[in-house]
Parts: structure tokens; sequence; C-alpha cells
């Protein structure tokens, strides 16, 4: 806060007076808001952008991700308690974590995304298989090698058919297994880059560019 005293002299015929003018100029101070409130966000932003490295089959994403998201719950809270709830515009602060949280939400669907991929081993629909650039690999038809049967059986005996089939069934779910992981880290860096380019794009927008807008429209 600044205060400025302007004192004029004036003279109105034989009278002298004088005129004080007080210029009251207040200002916030970011500090605390910056250091309590924002940095603490973007870390929270962070650490679930960096989720989409952590290995699938550790099973700690979904955690991760649930914290990040009561986190930013109980950050919004304490935003709301120190921002003015008669003002006619939205804070930015208020603004720029609710489209941090909703963010995170949809990296969190992503997550779930990811994990029914991976964990997937029915055969993958071949528009994913396109969009996810998997080329299928050559697989041999097994076949029954007759070394293997009984030399005094004329045919293959019906246990004997019964392996082949369920070795062929066997194979069938581990290569429809491997798309489906493939398809999954692939998604994976998709949901990856675009949380980051979301994210950038939000801080950016609000705490950047938003004030230059604001400022040009009241000179306006």
């Amino acid at each position: 806060m600044k205060l400025d005293q302007h004192i004029q002299k004036l003279e109105y015929g034989d009278e002298k007076f004088s005129r004080i003018t007080y210029r009251l100029k207040l200002e916030r101070r970011p500090g605390y808001f910056i250091m309590y409130l924002i940095v603490p966000t973007v870390l929270i932003s962070l650490l679930v952008l960096f989720s989409f490295k952590i290995p699938v089959d550790s099973g700690e994403r979904i955690g991760l991700c649930t914290t990040a998201l009561l986190a930013m719950s109980v950050f919004l809270l304490l935003i709301g308690e120190h921002l003015p709830e008669s003002s006619e515009n939205l804070p930015l602060l208020a603004i720029a974590s609710v489209l941090i949280m909703i963010e995170i939400t949809l990296s969190f669907l992503g997550t779930i995304v990811v994990l029914k991929c991976h964990y997937n081993t029915s055969k993958p629909p071949k528009f994913l298989k396109v969009l996810c650039c998997i080329k299928r690999d050559a697989q041999a038809t097994p076949s029954i090698d007759a070394d293997n049967l009984d030399p005094n059986a004329k045919q293959p005996t019906v246990h004997a058919l019964l392996q082949a089939q369920m070795s062929m069934i066997d194979k069938k779910e581990d290569r429809y297994q491997q798309e489906w992981r493939k398809i999954a880290k692939t998604m994976d860096k998709i949901f990856f880059y675009l949380f980051l380019t979301t994210l950038v794009g939000t801080l950016a927008g609000v705490y950047i560019l938003t004030p230059y807008i604001v400022k040009l429209e009241r000179d306006l």
C-alpha cells in the first residue's frame, strides 16, 4: 500500500487556502499466492504428468492420480477462502486451478484406458491397430508333427489334435496380449504429450497472456 500526499496553495481574492489531495494505491503481494498456491498446484500437475512414465505393471498409477485429484480438491478449497466472493470477474488463480483439476481428471480417465488396454487379451479392433501403427506379425499356422505321434497309429490321435488346438489358442491369446500392450504403450505416449501440451497451454494462457489481454481491454 502506498499513500501519496499533494498540497496545493490556492488564493481566491483576499482569502488563502490549501487543497490537500491523497492518493491511495493498493497492490497485491503475489509472493504468498505463488509460494503456497501456484507452486504446489504446478508440482501436483507435474506428478500427474510423469505418472505416464511409471510402468503399467507397477500398479501405482491409479493411486497416484487419485491422490493428486484429492490434493487439487483441497487446494481448490484453500483458494476459495483467500479470494473475494463479491468480485465481478473470476480470479485467474481460480480459473487456472479449475482447469488443471479438469485436466488431472481427464488424465485419470486416460490412465484407466491404458490399464484396460494393457491387461486385455481379446482380439484388438482393427482401427486401434491402424491408429497406433501396429503391424501384424506373420504367424505360422501350427501343424501336427507326425514324428511326435504314436508310430503305431496311422491317424493323429484325439489327444494330439486337442493339444495342437490348445497350443494354437494360447498362441493367439499371447499375440493379442502383445498387440494390446503395444496399443497401451502408444496411447501412453499420446496421453503424455497431450497432457503436457494442455498443461503448458493452461499455465501460459492464464498467467501470461490473460493479464496482457485484460490490460489492453482497459486501455481501449
